[in-house]
């Protein structure tokens, strides 16, 4: 159930639109829908709304304000749902709120959505560093020094020097073989190379996918060796969604601050609509990061909603 506020000032009457953008890239917004980006009809188009299909509008409950999208012009995004993240055989002690995620984009984003070798000499040294190094502090809890009931971080003279050490999980270095949690062993190959069992979707998301190819419409899949997916080092889904006319672009995946964040960055400045599905997205960052990344989604990067809103807008097509 939704909480009106009261405006301050209500600038347009009852049925009025305004056109936010150019004539061959814009929204409209209305007191009534919010921020239609379907981009179906202009203000001045001689095209009735009523004459559109009901199924290619497709309205969204977003935090603040609602959206109305195109069917045919929207994507779902689910960033890093791998072994190498979610697998237990690779790492202990992963919070159930991971699990939680991608179970819900299962049950809600993915049925909804349908409904309507890496090369080493190209990674820049801070990959290598963001797998392969950790910080010298008991637990994740020391937040890197970081005091989040501050505003600001420690000036010169107090900054946190625990240094940092290596661990074994830079990409290329080898995992060796793991045990999986029916007791299966596995060879988990060259962390995040193509081809490996660690840096294959995980499970539950690889049935999903691999069933999706039985279909009209099947699900893609493209591999990234950096935070984003749509850097200028990472074309092929940028490439992708151009060529089949996506404009609107709803993300889950982990983690929510670092490789979702970087990629909605990109899709934004590539003039990309950005929304986050925040019960989709997780990390294992401390819970102010996520916190950060949805206030910030309310309004400036974009657009903030649910997997569970995204099932019930589509619950009637």
């Amino acid at each position: 159930m939704s909480e009106s506020i009261s405006h301050r000032e209500n600038v347009l009457g009852t049925g009025e639109k305004v056109r936010i953008g150019s004539s061959s890239n814009f929204w409209l917004w209305s007191q009534e829908e919010g921020f239609d980006l379907s981009r179906t009809a202009d203000l001045d188009s001689t095209t009735a709304r009523d004459a559109i299909p009901p199924s290619s509008r497709l309205h969204l409950e977003c935090q603040v304000s609602n959206v109305v999208l195109g069917s045919a012009k929207t994507a779902l995004l689910i960033i890093d749902l791998q072994n190498f993240t979610l697998s237990r055989a690779l790492r202990t002690g992963l919070p159930q709120e991971m699990f939680d995620a991608e179970e819900t984009i299962l049950k809600c984003a993915i049925p909804s959505a349908r409904k309507a070798e890496e090369d080493l000499e190209t990674l820049p040294p801070h990959q290598f560093r963001v797998f392969g190094w950790r910080t010298n502090t008991c637990d994740h809890a020391a937040l890197h020094g970081i005091d989040f009931r501050d505003k600001h971080t420690a000036s010169a003279g107090k900054f946190v020097h625990s240094g940092e050490r290596q661990v074994k999980n830079a990409p290329g270095d080898d995992l060796g073989e793991v045990t999986l949690e029916d007791g299966r062993k596995v060879n988990a190959g060259r962390a995040l190379f193509r081809g490996t069992w660690n840096a294959a979707l995980h499970d539950p998301l690889a049935a999903s996918f691999e069933e999706s190819q039985k279909s009209p419409l099947p699900d893609g899949l493209f591999h990234k060796n950096r935070n984003s997916g749509m850097c200028e080092a990472m074309t092929d889904c940028t490439e992708y969604l151009k060529e089949k006319g996506i404009q609107s672009l709803l993300f889950a995946g982990m983690n929510t601050d670092q490789c979702v964040l970087a990629t909605t960055f990109n899709a934004q400045m590539k003039g990309f609509d950005t929304i986050l599905l925040n019960d989709g997205c997780v990390t294992d960052s401390p819970a102010f990061a996520q916190k950060a990344c949805e206030y910030q989604f309310v309004n400036i990067w974009g657009f903030l909603s649910s997997c569970k809103a995204l099932a019930e807008a589509t619950a009637g097509i």
